[in-house]
C-alpha cells in the first residue's frame, strides 16, 4: 500500500475512534471573579474533595485529617454548588449543596 493510502486509512481510523469516544460534560463559562472555598476536614483520615456545577464534576484535591485547605472555584454565573468528600477507600462519603457567596470565604467542615 502506498504511503498516502496508509496515511489516509490512519487518519480515518483516528477520526472514527474519536467520534466513538465518550464526551465529557462541559462546565459553564466563567463569568466573574473566582469564588473562594475553604474546607476543614474534621475526619480522622484524608478526604478527596470535588464539586459539581452544571452537571460537570471537578476534582479539587485532598484535605488531610484535621487540616484546612482553600481553593478558588471559577464563577460560572450560579451560586449553587454541590460538594463531595470521599475517603481514599471510597467507604465514606459526605455531600452538601451550598449557595456560595461572592464577597466572602465560603467554609465547609467535613464531619
Amino acid at each position: 500500500m502506498p504511503i498516502t493510502s496508509r496515511s489516509t486509512v490512519l487518519a480515518f481510523t483516528i477520526l472514527a475512534l474519536g467520534a466513538c469516544a465518550p464526551r465529557a460534560t462541559q462546565e459553564p463559562a466563567v463569568t466573574g471573579a473566582p469564588l473562594i472555598l475553604e474546607v476543614h476536614n474534621a475526619m480522622p483520615h484524608p478526604m478527596n474533595i470535588s464539586y459539581e456545577i452544571g452537571g460537570a464534576v471537578t476534582a479539587l484535591g485532598q484535605v488531610n485529617a484535621d487540616q484546612t485547605k482553600r481553593w478558588e472555584l471559577p464563577n460560572q454565573g450560579g451560586d449553587e454548588v454541590t460538594l463531595f468528600a470521599t475517603d481514599e477507600g471510597k467507604t465514606h462519603r459526605v455531600d452538601t449543596t451550598m449557595d456560595l457567596d461572592h464577597d466572602q470565604v465560603n467554609r465547609w467542615e467535613i464531619k
